[in-house]
């Protein structure tokens, strides 16, 4: 399966306001910064083909329900054939990724796993991606966003990451476009007490961009 090929970063902002939850798409709320979209472009990285290869039969191995492994791999292909936004399409759509929110604590359990211990970031990417479409609740979805951004990321002094960290980029969107309040504020005191990511100059720049706080 080539998870690579939903990697770009355009692809995942186009994902994020795309057959969203119910009807219509969510809208972004981009943080309050001067700080230019251009400059949260990753670098440009080349990617060889070992890094390529890790997703091989690991959604199969990562104890996930065989039911949901089969929904994931209909939803990529799925969006991998750029469909039409239609009525069809959105039931469609939406009924595979409903196949996520049954027993949720097993979806969190793995993906939260997946995210801090594969080596595919596309992989890691477009999970994300599923999750913050999906109906989970929002403290269990923060939950996994958490689990990606503890795992880290090679981060520049200016808050820049590597095309094969962007699922790092992914991960701190997400959480901030998470409405409930209190599974944000939640996710954000677990973030801060991480040790790992508060030395780091980049992370501090930014969290301060994403939440218009300083660490």
């Amino acid at each position: 399966m080539n998870w690579k090929r939903i990697l770009s970063l355009s692809l995942f902002f186009a994902l994020s306001a795309y057959f969203m939850q119910g009807d219509s798409p969510l809208e972004y709320k981009p943080a309050e910064t001067k700080i230019s979209s251009g400059d949260r472009t990753p670098a440009a990285t080349k990617i060889t083909k070992e890094e390529l290869s890790h997703s091989n039969g690991e959604l199969e191995r990562s104890g996930l329900a065989a039911e949901k492994v089969k929904a994931i791999n209909q939803l990529n292909e799925f969006h991998a054939g750029s469909p039409a936004y239609t009525e069809e399409n959105i039931l469609k759509r939406q009924s595979m990724l409903d196949e996520l929110v049954k027993n949720p604590q097993e979806t969190v359990q793995v993906f939260s796993k997946l995210m801090g211990n594969s080596k595919d970031d596309g992989l890691k990417s477009f999970l994300l991606n599923l999750t913050m479409n999906s109906k989970l609740e929002d403290d269990e979805k923060a939950e996994i966003f958490v689990a990606r951004l503890k795992a880290g990321a090679v981060i520049s002094k200016e808050g820049l990451v590597p095309d094969e960290h962007l699922s790092f980029m992914v991960s701190i969107s997400h959480l901030r476009r998470i409405e409930n309040e209190e599974a944000r504020e939640f996710a954000l005191n677990e973030l801060k007490k991480e040790n790992s990511l508060l030395r780091s100059k980049g992370f501090r720049q930014l969290y301060k961009d994403y939440f218009n706080e300083a660490l």
